[in-house]
This record gives C-alpha cells, structure tokens and sequence, in this order.
C-alpha cells in the first residue's frame, strides 16, 4: 500500500475529488486520514 505521501496516492485521490463525485472523494481522504492519525496515537500511546 503506497504511503500518503507518495505522488501515485495524491494523483489518485485528487482524480475522484476531480470527478462528479468529489464529494465521495473528499470522504475517503477524511477517512484515510482519520484512520491515520488513530494508527499513530495507538502507536505512541500508553
């Protein structure tokens, strides 16, 4: 799985934001990122 910050990733998402579903698009960052974020806080916390 390429990480967030890989170019293939961006370009994928930024293609469905682009697209008539934007919305969705927009949703599946938020949750990527969500999901993310948890994963570090697990990782570093107690």
């Amino acid at each position: 799985m390429p990480s967030p910050s890989s170019p293939s990733h961006w370009s994928v998402s930024y293609g469905i934001v682009g697209s008539g579903e934007g919305w969705v698009g927009w949703m599946g960052l938020i949750k990527v990122g969500w999901e993310f974020i948890e994963r570090e806080m697990t990782k570093y916390g107690p």
